[in-house]
């Protein structure tokens, strides 16, 4: 099973997708792991190019029991899509809203693409397992400046192995 590098795939949809065009000359993907890293991120998104896509590179899950035999690590996966609008435009940010939120559907549809290529075994960018009903969104805003954002999140359910179980008793079957 191919391990998902989440912060990999997410910069190369923002190199790939039109709308954000991030590169070495347009910066426009953005990690953040904590609250001060995202504090620092929307300092930089005062003056950068919006669009702009981040993600949360903090590890976050549950483990689950699915039959009393075959647990599950159910890892939790962020990001979020960035604009600007004018602070008291009212009209302006409701079509920025609708461009981000195009755009984090559209980043949806890949990760959903790619989970159907990874599952057919056509390709291989860790996605097979993808809980393909757990891709949500919200609106976060108004944030400084008149940045907006739209965040969505997805599950990967990665299998346990039972050989990875470090306790005698549950290898004993």
């Amino acid at each position: 099973m191919a391990h998902f590098n989440f912060a990999l795939y997410m910069e190369n949809l923002a190199t790939e997708h039109k709308l954000i065009g991030h590169g070495i000359d347009n910066h426009r993907f953005y990690k953040m792991s904590s609250i001060g890293a995202m504090e620092e991120v929307l300092t930089r998104l005062l003056t950068a190019k919006t669009p702009a896509i981040g993600m949360n590179d903090t590890m976050e899950g549950r483990i689950i029991d699915n039959d009393g035999d075959n647990r599950v690590d159910r890892q939790l996966y962020t990001f979020y899509v960035f604009g600007r609008a004018g602070l008291f435009d009212h009209e302006q940010r409701k079509q920025v809203v609708k461009k981000i939120k195009k755009i984090a559907a559209d980043c949806c549809d890949r990760i959903i693409s790619d989970h159907h290529r990874d599952f057919n075994f056509q390709s291989s960018t860790g996605l097979r397992h993808l809980d393909v009903n757990s891709l949500t969104y919200r609106t976060l805003g108004a944030l400084p400046d008149g940045l907006l954002a739209i965040v969505a999140s997805f599950v990967v359910d990665v299998p346990i192995p039972k050989s990875d179980y470090p306790w005698d008793d549950q290898n004993k079957k």
